[in-house]
């Protein structure tokens, strides 16, 4: 069954309608962010390498500009990282270290705490005394 749309509906969902919806609300609750807010337009692209295993990308691509010439020294080879996440329900944290780059995380452990139950502190205590965590 197609659904059919009023000419109500045709004017609300044009772009005409969004663009004065947006300029008779925009001000209103603009003021209120306006001092503590990061603007995107204030942003801008760099073309920077994402960072690899070893951690050098950074070093190799400053080093590889033509006509730069800067002293430095060579970046120390990352370790592997121990990474503890306590209650990772939307599974963020691990999308997060699975896209880490590769040799970067040697180990993680995840605690799954059940929502709205307080944590059991003696476990989170032995949790954290298994080894040294890095993050």
């Amino acid at each position: 069954m197609a659904m059919v749309q009023s000419q109500a509906d045709a004017g609300y969902f044009s772009d005409l309608h969004g663009q004065h919806q947006y300029e008779n609300t925009v001000a209103d609750h603009l003021k209120p962010a306006e001092e503590n807010m990061c603007w995107i337009q204030e942003w801008y692209q760099e073309s920077w390498p994402l960072e690899d295993g070893p951690g050098n990308s950074s070093f190799e691509h400053v080093a590889s500009q033509r006509g730069l010439r800067i002293e430095m020294e060579e970046p120390e080879v990352s370790r592997h990282e121990s990474v503890l996440v306590f209650a990772d329900q939307a599974s963020f944290c691990k999308c997060f270290l699975d896209a880490a780059p590769p040799q970067r995380v040697g180990h993680s452990h995840f605690e799954h705490m059940m929502p709205g139950q307080p944590p059991d502190v003696e476990h989170i205590k032995e949790v954290l005394r298994r080894r040294e965590w890095d993050l």
